[in-house]
């Protein structure tokens, strides 16, 4: 995947399935990923492993 430095990016449904790994492929393209999910406890797992803005 290409460099996202310095971009934005939102995910809805960021707590599992195709959300989280579309979350984590960003972070780890160098996006600053805002995650949105209405399960909380995983969004505060997927933060404390990637850094994400939730």
């Amino acid at each position: 995947m290409a460099s996202l430095a310095g971009k934005k990016v939102l995910v809805t449904g960021a707590a599992s399935g195709i959300g989280k790994a579309c979350a984590i492929g960003f972070a780890q393209a160098g996006a600053h990923v805002i995650a949105v999910d209405l399960n909380t406890e995983s969004l505060e797992e997927l933060k404390s492993q990637y850094g994400m803005e939730i």
